[in-house]
């Protein structure tokens, strides 16, 4: 399968498949009658290798193998990528399939990287019928034995033979510059066993970061898609996959390559993309679903749904982009449920708001001194960006102040509903509000947003803007369907709004979906240089 990825691209032309497997089975032949050889040796006298007891057979036979591949059949590492810490990052100049492919290995030159090392262990290891499996960090990858009693990894991406490290090695940066991000330990994704979908997604990860390197970004748009598609839980493919989309973009509309690196890639002026207007509807469908996964990296739930759905459109026929609307929307429901049990029991009766049930511990008790001190860092933090004029971020931390105030602590309320009537006084009256993907209203759970739609609605109701009170309510509703507060307020108003209104406002109601993004949704097809 890393030979079939590898199809096509510079540097994996050198011979053909044939003799690739050929040459794959001469070294697992080897492999196979050395260690018949030499193994019984070793179950007769283990201290006679070296060997500190109790030493794993399982160990002693990696270590056979990787000394009969570096030393003997004369695999190594490439000298000229010693040191250079890329390993098989995308963008980071491997133009030449040898070094990420095991056909480098395979060949007349036989030197790889960590991107095709470990993965020449693990093919040669499972023809010896070896538990082994691929591992990666994101930034590199080793091979591991797991056989549900015995389990170690095997870096072998060295200029020695096998050594062992533990997961804390790679956790810590294992030779990198930095160690792992929080965000890449919570995806769950790395440092475990990667099944054979997740080993497929890591060769289409090579094959496009070598089509990109050679500028080749619509060639490399299939492998990504793809390659999202197998590994949805991936942090990054997402966002490289995105990257060479916008360049495949800029090439196709302007004739030439987009400017790499540092703030040279942001434009003076914002480029406006249209994946409709320059790509068939294949590649339209390939960009949307592209963009589906970037959103659901980024937690814009609402722009993901809505990305998946118009892959599905474009495209209808494609298995993978409805398997990706189908998992996305179950994983919607099932967070929708989750944070409503969390919010039922952490968001009790508050004596201002009505809309929401809190229980409160005693102030006394440490976890009263605890939840007193998080509504006092919310409302500073509140503050501050009131008076810097960033209502928005204000009126985040306020509604997340009020979800740790007892009934004795109404500041973060009384804030809030300030800064809800400076941002509706200073919007036009009857203009939705319109907010960017960074808008820090949309990360809150929806909970929280639809106390800030229903604390909205109120305002608007004193201002004597009716109509767009009850859209707000009807947005609180749809974020949190089973608070029957929501639909009594929107009937309530719409009644009392009837014999005042002499002629209807002709705007249409906007329709929103569940688990939708609520603040306004940027154009599906729409890509932005300079905000990404």
């Amino acid at each position: 399968m890393n030979l079939l990825c590898a199809g096509g691209l510079p540097g994996a032309d050198e011979l053909p498949l044939s003799e690739y497997l050929r040459r794959m089975e001469a070294l697992t032949t080897y492999a196979r009658r050395s260690t018949e050889r030499d193994i019984a040796d070793f179950r007769r006298d283990p201290a006679a290798w070296g060997c500190s007891t109790p030493f794993s057979e399982s160990r002693f036979r990696v270590g056979l193998l990787v000394t009969y591949l570096k030393r003997d059949c004369g695999l190594r590492y490439n000298p000229d990528r010693v040191g250079d810490g890329n390993g098989y990052s995308p963008y980071l100049a491997d133009q030449d399939a040898r070094d990420i492919f095991i056909n480098g290995l395979l060949s007349d030159r036989r030197s790889g990287t960590c991107a095709s090392i470990p993965v020449i262990v693990a093919a040669v290891g499972r023809r010896l019928g070896y538990p082994l499996y691929l591992v990666t960090d994101g930034r590199h990858v080793w091979a591991r034995w797991d056989d549900g009693r015995d389990r170690f990894n095997i870096e072998a991406s060295n200029l020695a033979g096998f050594t062992e490290q533990d997961d804390d090695y790679y956790r810590g940066g294992g030779g990198h510059a930095r160690p792992m991000s929080e965000a890449d330990i919570r995806s769950g994704y790395y440092l475990r066993n990667l099944l054979p979908e997740d080993e497929l997604a890591l060769f289409l990860s090579f094959r496009a970061a070598v089509l990109a390197d050679n500028l080749q970004f619509e060639e490399a748009l299939p492998a990504w898609a793809k390659c999202c598609a197998l590994a949805p839980a991936e942090p990054h493919y997402p966002r490289h996959a995105y990257e060479t989309l916008l360049d495949a973009m800029y090439k196709r509309k302007f004739g030439k390559v987009m400017p790499r690196g540092g703030p040279q890639r942001r434009a003076k002026e914002e480029i406006h993309f249209d994946a409709r207007e320059l790509f068939p509807a294949k590649q339209a469908a390939m960009a949307a679903s592209i963009k589906g996964h970037w959103h659901e990296v980024r937690n814009e739930t609402g722009n993901a749904l809505l990305a998946y759905k118009a892959a599905c459109e474009l495209e209808p026929g494609n298995a993978d982009f409805q398997a990706d609307r189908e998992r996305f929307a179950k994983w919607l429901e099932g967070l929708r449920i989750e944070s409503e049990r969390k919010a039922r029991a952490m968001l009790k009766l508050h004596a201002p708001d009505p809309y929401a049930v809190k229980v409160v511990p005693s102030a006394s008790s440490e976890q009263g001194v605890r939840q007193s001190a998080m509504v006092a860092t919310w409302e500073s933090h509140g503050l501050r960006s009131e008076r810097e004029g960033k209502l928005a971020d204000a009126q985040a931390a306020f509604v997340q102040g009020m979800a740790f105030a007892s009934e004795d602590q109404p500041e973060c309320y009384a804030y809030l509903s300030r800064v809800i009537r400076k941002d509706l006084l200073a919007a036009p009256q009857g203009v939705r509000p319109e907010m960017d993907a960074d808008d820090p209203r949309l990360k809150l759970p929806p909970q929280l947003q639809s106390r800030l739609w229903a604390m909205r609605a109120k305002a608007l109701e004193s201002m004597g803007r009716i109509n767009e009170a009850v859209l707000a309510f009807g947005e609180a509703s749809i974020l949190v369907p089973d608070n029957p507060e929501y639909p009594l307020e929107v009937h309530r108003l719409a009644q009392s709004a009837a014999p005042r209104q002499r002629q209807p406002q002709a705007r249409p109601p906007i329709p929103f979906g569940p688990a939708t993004t609520i603040w306004g949704v940027p154009g599906l097809f729409e890509f932005e240089l300079g905000k990404e």
